[in-house]
């Protein structure tokens, strides 16, 4: 079922434009020019290696492009000063694929460290906020627990309410159902969803799982590993049955049986 972007208006919350992305001296994304739209679950898709986390650091603003610009809400990020480079990226949330949590701290602790160290709340209201977040991605009863006590479905969820502790205007997923079984990723999945209903957060998804793209995405663009830049634009289930790109339709339909051709009736 191809995901309705009917939360989506038409206004860029963040544009690429004409971006070369580099790694070590090695080009890893050239000529990338995409708007995402605020509202929508973005997703950058693509085979392994083809640069969809490269992309993705540079979005977050930890890879400066060696050319183009990314514009967020019309602001050139990487023509900015140090001090504006960080008044944008507070407007960003991120879940990494490892949850990157704090294992000597408790999961409450984990959610209130950007809260601490980036805003001037006072204790009481941040331990409000800490369990208004866990509450949002169903963890009301994990703060006391350390990340080593956790499910890998509950260290994604809890990376997910430390993404949402500043309130994000735009949340960024890496891999969010890298290494959960079935049912977890389905839940994660119906979690995104209510988030972004609930929140109006623009959501950016990296992701190789197609079950995820799916289910979530309502927009998107198609890395490719050969030319090097992207090749296709699009909700997921829209590349899978609309485009015609060999490179493409190998990706989005692995695991599916061939179409069967339609024969002409003389």
């Amino acid at each position: 079922m191809e995901v309705s972007p009917r939360h989506a208006d038409r206004t860029p919350i963040i544009s690429l434009r004409d971006v070369t992305l580099s790694h070590e001296g090695r080009t890893i994304q050239r000529h990338l020019s995409f708007d995402v739209r605020r509202g929508s679950i973005f997703a950058i898709m693509g085979a392994s290696g083809t640069g969809k986390s490269t992309a993705l650091r540079s979005m977050i603003g930890l890879l400066a492009p060696l050319t183009g610009a990314m514009l967020v809400a019309g602001q050139d990020y990487w023509a900015s000063n140090a001090s504006e480079r960080a008044r944008i990226g507070r407007r960003f949330g991120v879940l990494f694929q490892s949850g990157a949590l704090w294992s000597s701290l408790t999961v409450s602790e984990n959610v209130a460290l950007p809260m601490r160290m980036l805003t001037d709340m006072d204790r009481s209201t941040i331990c409000r906020m800490v369990e208004l977040k866990l509450a949002l991605v169903g963890l009301e009863e994990a703060g006391s627990f350390y990340p080593g006590e956790l499910s890998g479905g509950m260290v994604k969820r809890a990376g997910l309410a430390r993404a949402l502790a500043l309130d994000p205007e735009v949340l960024f997923l890496d891999e969010p159902s890298s290494g959960l079984d079935p049912v977890s990723a389905r839940h994660l999945d119906d979690l995104i969803l209510d988030l972004r209903d609930a929140l109006q957060t623009t959501i950016v998804i990296v992701s190789h799982d197609l079950a995820n793209l799916f289910a979530t995405a309502d927009d998107g663009v198609f890395l490719d590993d050969h030319t090097r830049t992207a090749i296709a634009r699009g909700a997921p289930a829209t590349l899978r049955d609309r485009c015609d790109d060999p490179r493409v339709q190998a990706f989005m339909r692995r695991g599916l049986p061939a179409p069967t051709p339609v024969r002409e009736v003389v």
